[in-house]
């Protein structure tokens, strides 16, 4: 004999299974007692209608703060059921919407749809789809300071710490001497979540060019041993042990005054002989 209970109760979504119901009783009477041949039907019971809709006003726009969106049952306004709520997102890429695992909290475009589940008196209900952006945050920078050059050099003469860039050109002159004023736009490391900041003026303490002529070492003067001294004349060396010039002019007098103190004595000498003789 055919039992309706031995076949499990089907799932019918929006409806509850009230039995099997057989097509061949309800078309033309048959012989209850003789179930082969016949054919069923299940019977359901329509489920009551429930709604879900996000409460009005709902700003989920935000900016990027490090945490992820946070909604709750309490952001919802449900009639009928009071099951539990849950969310889905969806992130945009272009033209398309992709789904995400869990509540997004870097910067982007984004939906959510909240959903209430189906029980056994209510229909499942969710909401449409609602569309928020989570804009990228101003980051957090200390300005440049203590920055110096010299006169005649360029902005590309002056380093800028990570993260800095001059937004005149790098050929730009650092200016006559005193203080300067350019300005440099930072660029944080995350730039999926934080701004660019331009327009953020720096001073530059610009100084006059050192005239002064560098001194000389004395002690890198070079040496008298220095492989690049002269070598002496060989001339020098020749004429070493030779007089020297005023010796020899010296000398020269010297024998010239002997000889004419001689000659004088001679002619004394002539002169008395003569004068003996007479």
């Amino acid at each position: 004999m055919f039992s309706l209970d031995e076949y499990a109760a089907p799932v019918k979504s929006g409806y509850t299974f009230d039995g099997w119901e057989e097509i061949d009783i309800i078309n033309s009477p048959v012989n209850k007692l003789d179930n082969s041949g016949h054919t069923y039907q299940a019977k359901w019971i329509e489920k009551a209608d429930n709604s879900i809709t996000f409460k009005n006003p709902l700003n989920l726009d935000r900016i990027y703060d490090k945490t992820p969106v946070s909604l709750s049952k309490d952001d919802c306004i449900v009639t009928g059921d009071n099951r539990d709520v849950t969310f889905s997102y969806q992130v945009k890429d272009g033209n398309n919407w992709n789904d995400i695992d869990t509540a997004p909290k870097n910067a982007g475009t984004y939906r959510v749809k909240a959903t209430v589940a189906e029980d056994d008196t209510y229909k499942r209900a969710e909401t449409a789809w609602k569309e928020f952006t989570i804009s990228k945050a101003d980051p957090t920078y200390k300005a440049p300071t203590g920055l110096t050059a010299t006169v005649g050099q360029t902005l590309a003469d002056v380093a800028l710490p990570e993260g800095f860039a001059w937004q005149d050109a790098t050929t730009t002159s650092v200016g006559s001497a005193g203080t300067n004023t350019f300005k440099v736009t930072y660029t944080p490391e995350d730039t999926d979540n934080y701004n660019a900041v331009k327009d953020v003026e720096v001073t530059l303490t610009v100084k006059e060019k050192d005239t002064q002529k560098p001194t000389t070492d004395d002690n890198k003067k070079p040496s008298a041993t220095d492989t690049d001294k002269k070598p002496e004349s060989t001339d020098k060396q020749t004429t070493a042990n030779s007089p020297k010039t005023g010796d020899s002019t010296n000398m020269t007098t010297w024998l010239a005054l002997m000889f004419v103190s001689l000659g004088l004595l001679a002619g004394v000498f002539k002169v008395r002989k003569s004068r003996r003789s007479r």
